[in-house]
């Protein structure tokens, strides 16, 4: 099995086009679900560079 290339929530939300925050309220509704949140106070996600490029590409 290939393993994911991981970006974390601010290059999602450039890839995206949208605020970091943006990114941390989708997690929280449900709408983007990470591979891994970074375990931490500050604790960021992480998620698959393809997924966020195909829903890019939806958005476009």
């Amino acid at each position: 099995m290939e393993t994911p290339d991981l970006i974390g929530s601010a290059e999602t939300a450039r890839m995206l086009g949208v605020q970091r925050s943006t990114v941390t309220r989708r997690v929280a509704a449900g709408a983007l679900a990470p591979l891994v949140i970074v375990p931490g106070y500050r604790g960021d996600f992480l998620f698959d560079r393809a997924e966020i490029e195909a829903r890019a590409e939806q958005q476009s």
